[in-house]
């Protein structure tokens, strides 16, 4: 009876709605890719265990570091990618072909040569040194 006597003398008390913020999106951490023509086959891509060949390191949005040498293509660049080149570094094709095909890239520090063409862009290709 006690219990009923307390529970109307009670005044119902307004709580106030939950606001639950939106976190933003988290920001993917950005790609980094290491070759290098000398290195032994089977490197993951890090700066420790480069890979061997430029193919495999060829993602969207990535930086790709180059070491010093030969790199045989031809080569389809991802949009958005960054080659980085760190020494003499030549990326090449034998016969007629197209050496680098890129819509959206940047190549820093190296040099294309042979193939029929060298480079072909359909869209923004930043070429630095």
């Amino acid at each position: 009876m006690i219990a009923a006597i307390l529970l109307c003398g009670c005044r119902p008390v307004a709580i106030a709605p939950v606001v639950v913020a939106e976190l933003p999106a988290p920001v993917p951490a950005p790609i980094e890719r290491w070759v290098d023509a000398h290195a032994v086959e089977g490197g993951d891509g890090s700066q420790a265990q480069p890979m061997k060949r430029l193919g495999p390191a060829l993602l969207a949005g990535a930086t790709v570091h180059l070491k010093s040498g030969l790199y045989a293509g031809p080569f389809e660049l991802p949009e958005g990618i960054h080659l980085v080149g760190h020494g003499e570094v030549v990326l090449y094709a034998e016969g007629e072909t197209t050496v680098l095909t890129a819509s959206d890239a940047s190549l820093e520090s190296l040099s294309v040569q042979g193939g029929f063409i060298g480079i072909h862009s359909s869209g923004r290709l930043t070429l630095r040194k």
